[in-house]
């Protein structure tokens, strides 16, 4: 017996708060689902997986929210100056978005097609929704400082070992 698996071919959800009124005037803010599929305020407890877009009708305690990762670009507050063309993270105290450190994930980079610049905290910027995956790997060269014991790999064998990861890492583009 398969089981039915139920995917959202689109860009936005109607998702139900977790506590009625929790998102008035929450506009332009990270959300998560906690764990019986509800919206909360994304806070870092679970992945910021939608930004609020507005309520449906007063008093429902449905929210209209544009799911992440979906491309196109996105609205979000962000939490201070961020320089356009930034890659961009979720910041948990405040449900906006911060410049991303190096490496790790993030949720897409800034534009500034307004030419508005840096701005300021609290300003909704838009953001191109590509959620990227962990950084290149520069090389697999370092897989040859594995250490050698009596009976185990010999250098020819670590030496296959990776050239091999090498070959699978640039194959699949995660590799410089």
């Amino acid at each position: 017996m398969s089981q039915k698996v139920t995917v959202l071919e689109q860009n936005y959800d109607t998702l139900t708060e977790a506590v009625a009124g929790a998102l008035d005037g929450k506009e332009d803010l990270l959300l998560s689902l906690d764990a019986t599929g509800k919206a909360v305020l994304y806070d870092g407890t679970s992945p910021a997986t939608h930004v609020m877009v507005g309520r449906l009708q007063d008093g429902d305690g449905q929210v209209r929210a544009r799911i992440l990762g979906k491309n196109g670009t996105v609205r979000i507050k962000q939490n201070g100056a961020i320089v356009p063309g930034a890659r961009v993270i979720a910041h948990a105290g405040t449900a906006r978005v911060v410049t991303a450190a190096a490496g790790g994930r993030s949720l897409g980079f800034k534009l500034d097609r307004q030419g508005k610049g840096n701005g300021a905290a609290g300003d909704v910027i838009e953001v191109a929704d590509v959620v990227e995956g962990q950084p290149l790997v520069p090389s697999a060269d370092g897989l040859t400082a594995l250490a050698f014991t009596a009976g185990g790999a010999t250098g020819p064998e670590v030496a296959a070992l990776r050239d091999a990861v090498k070959a699978i890492l640039q194959a699949q583009k995660l590799m410089v």
